[in-house]
């Protein structure tokens, strides 16, 4: 296996980039465009001041939201919403050429940091799969996580420039620009100016300490009479000193950089910080400080849950193992090989630093938040530094302690273990990706036809977490500038009804069922039917539930087509021929708040069912009707 890296390159190639095909087929499925909480906000907010005919001010950019400045991705929000009429689609393209980005900056470095090709070749593959894991399912399916792939983009990058053979004042304005983008995209995107700063300017001060320095003196020396060994500050500060002098072409050059890079990362975050607010709705920063063995519990768990599989008790077990094993790497390149292992051990503090600062702020949401998926991708690069610091030092350091069958079975064994809990993680992230999908289909047709129906429960799950007049005047905003698409039904009788809309459409399915039950002194109505559209392997996605009024066929809930997938099996088959069943349980109280449009659905000639196409907008008639069950 070792020895076909370089005759059967291509090979490797396939098994590289195999990840990032699956979740590319993957995110076309079960991708949907639907503007989801957040986005309402950002970049909502600039759509509703264009529908005013309000000029966008830097103000507008540059504003906070949550606990980020969002300059850079709203840029590319608004570029893209012109382009293809905010189809999120396009978004989450970015998001994936983010992440191809990052793969190709990790596989440029461990190129040149690991010489063993053989190594290099695995430990590319195993990042490959944690990059591209659907484990992190959320991530894809929200087009406003550009703003988390943004930043690593732009410190993946950063990291392999610093290392590079560009010139000293090319790394320096790359780096700027690459941190500033970073640092206006998310919160967590300052940690670029922390981590590029030992790569660019202490790396080899760092390097050397301990060894020699430039008039050929140890740094670091033993005492003989103790056998401990005593730091030489005075040594250390001028190791430091000359040690930056030398980065460019004259010590005068290296200073100027060093005062340009600070100056601009001083400019930045003093900019960042000017009149900036703690989130009232976000917990406090204490709750880890106040419960210390809870708050190590959850830091755990956030680094352990991209091979977690969802299970906290493993995710907490994965996450400190990990932690231990990532320090004593660090203590064994610093020992062995700090030079080529330098950009790891930021790759690894990097990871370590943001799911500290996730445990500061998300802690007060309880210990299952830790599990989260959108948050696995900052803990994936730990494991990254763990997989690439183990291929540069593991083979050297066990070459002459262990015997050629026993790192062979070691080697194995490893990746046997990561294989094991990285398929169970992809299964769970393939199977949450697909359930989530038809959700939010049906909260599609619930935006669609928000002007006929407001089910709050659809709105508030897969739209926006709060249904009120600001953002039902947001979402009018919006469709107004044709950013919705397909635009929105008006209000019945205002657009024409169902059966013309459905006018010309061939029948879609049928409708087989409308029964009341009793449950707990509460009456719940059952509706439920199937699809036959393409011999029932082309469901269109959500029904509508109608009542007539006034010769008017009205809308007044949808239903989910499809059902609970439990297996890469049934995912499978979904590809092929999406499963055909849709089914809506509803209390009518809790549906319909207003009393008289209640009356107007009981005392209906008959109740009717729709197929309705979330993609294009088009409605198609079902076989069947019922007048609606009487309670008992």
């Amino acid at each position: 296996m070792f020895n076909a890296v370089r005759s059967k390159g291509w090979r490797w190639l396939a098994v590289w980039w195999l990840p990032a095909l699956l979740l590319a087929a993957l995110m076309i499925r079960y991708g949907v465009n639907l503007p989801t909480y957040d986005q309402w906000d950002t970049p909502g907010v600039l759509f509703v001041k264009l529908a005013e005919r309000q000029p966008l001010t830097f103000a507008d950019f540059i504003s906070q939201h949550n606990e980020s400045r969002k300059v850079f991705p709203r840029i590319i929000f608004l570029g893209l919403a012109y382009l293809t009429g905010w189809d999120i689609r396009a978004e989450l393209a970015v998001i994936f050429a983010l992440v191809c980005g990052a793969a190709t900056a990790i596989f440029a470095l461990g190129r040149s940091t690991i010489l063993d090709r053989r190594f290099q070749a695995i430990a590319f593959a195993l990042a490959s799969c944690l990059l591209f894991s659907p484990s992190q399912w959320e991530n894809w399916v929200y087009s406003i996580q550009i703003v988390v792939f943004l930043p690593i983009f732009c410190i993946t990058t950063s990291l392999w420039l610093a290392q590079s053979s560009l010139k000293f004042w090319q790394k320096i304005a790359v780096n700027i620009v690459l941190a500033t983008i970073s640092t206006y995209s998310s919160a967590s995107g300052m940690f670029c100016w922390f981590l590029s700063f030992p790569a660019l300017f202490l790396k080899d001060w760092i390097v050397g300490l301990g060894q020699r320095d430039y008039n050929g003196r140890r740094s670091v020396q033993s005492d003989d009479s103790s056998g401990r060994t005593a730091v030489r500050p005075y040594g250390i500060v001028g190791d430091l000193g000359r040690s930056i002098q030398s980065l460019g072409t004259m010590a005068r050059q290296s200073w100027i950089g060093l005062g340009v890079w600070l100056a601009a990362m001083a400019a930045n975050l003093l900019l960042y910080f000017w009149d900036y607010y703690k989130p009232p709705s976000h917990p406090s920063f204490a709750g880890p400080l106040q419960q210390p063995i809870a708050g190590i519990k959850y830091w755990f768990a956030l680094m352990g849950a991209i091979l977690g599989f969802d299970d906290l008790g493993l995710s907490q077990l994965l996450g400190g193992l990990g932690l231990l094993g990532f320090l004593g790497l660090v203590i064994l390149a610093w020992r062995s090989d700090r030079v080529r292992s330098f950009e790891w051990v930021i790759f690894g503090c990097y990871a370590i630093g943001t799911d500290a600062i996730v445990t500061l702020g998300r802690f007060g949401f309880g210990p299952d938040a830790a599990l989260t998926s959108r948050y696995q991708t900052f803990s994936l690069y730990l494991w990254i530094a763990i997989i690439h610091l183990s291929a540069i030092l593991l083979p050297p350091f066990t070459q002459h302690r262990l015997p050629k069958p026993w790192r062979k079975g070691l080697v194995i064994f490893g990746l046997t273990l990561f294989l094991v809990l990285h398929y169970a993680s992809f299964a769970i992230g393939s199977r949450n990706l697909a359930n989530f999908s038809r959700d939010r289909h049906q909260g599609k047709a619930c935006l669609t036809f928000i002007g006929s129906f407001q089910d709050e429960r659809c709105f508030t799950e897969w739209i926006y977490p709060e249904l009120n007049a600001n953002v039902l005047k947001t979402i009018g905003d919006v469709d107004r500038l044709g950013f919705i698409q397909p635009p929105l039904a008006l209000p019945m009788p205002i657009k024409s009804d169902l059966k013309i809309m459905a006018k010309s459409q061939p029948i879609a399915g049928n409708f087989q069922t409308l029964t009341i039950q009793k449950n707990d002194d509460v009456w719940e109505y059952v509706a439920g039917g199937e699809l036959t559209l393409g011999g029932g392997c082309q469901p269109t996605r959500s029904v509508l539930l109608a009542y007539e009024k006034d010769g008017s066929t009205i809308p007044f809930t949808a239903a989910k087509v499809g059902k609970n997938y439990r297996g890469m099996g049934q995912i499978l088959g979904d590809f092929v021929c999406p499963n055909n069943r849709w089914s809506k349980s509803f209390e009518l109280e809790k549906l319909v708040s207003d009393p008289q449009k209640r009356l107007e659905i009981e005392r209906s000639p008959k109740i009717t069912a729709w197929a309705f196409d979330t993609d294009r907008g088009t409605v198609y008639p079902l076989n069947g009707s019922y007048s609606f069950p009487q309670k008992s």
